[in-house]
């Protein structure tokens, strides 16, 4: 029986992972994405499993703003389960972020030039916006 209640898109995309403990960063890794949903996202680690815990995921999105700006997808949630290097990780939290020129390669920094962008899902939304 499927237990997920959102659709899920299978997406592969280069994955940071962090795992947070009372506001501090324990552990890193790389990884990619299985699959994506609004109830969280699927990730496969490179190397070992993703511990429990609360997680940070940055995501590079695929699809660039206009005037070629890459973005990336940040989320916080929790691990829900895992199996072998896969892990499934509630979406508590997201934003897009405009990404750093970074290689998303194993020892490279974790981006730091960001830019939060507000996603406007409709346009009572937008008229919210522009008018507060």
């Amino acid at each position: 029986m499927e237990r997920r209640s959102s659709t899920r898109f299978t997406l592969n995309l280069p994955v940071r992972y962090s795992l947070v403990e009372s506001g501090c960063v324990i552990a890193r890794g790389l990884g990619r994405t299985l699959d994506l949903g609004s109830g969280g996202v699927l990730i496969q680690s490179e190397d070992v499993p993703i511990p429990s815990g609360k997680v940070e995921v940055s995501i590079a999105w695929p699809v660039p703003l206009d005037g070629g700006i890459q973005l990336q997808l940040f989320v916080t949630g929790s691990v829900l389960r895992q199996d072998g290097n896969t892990t499934a990780v509630s979406l508590d939290r997201y934003e897009f972020r405009t990404k750093s020129r970074v290689s998303w390669q194993a020892e490279a920094p974790a981006p730091r030039n960001t830019r939060r962008v507000r996603v406007v899902r409709d346009e009572s939304e937008l008229s919210k916006t522009s008018s507060g």
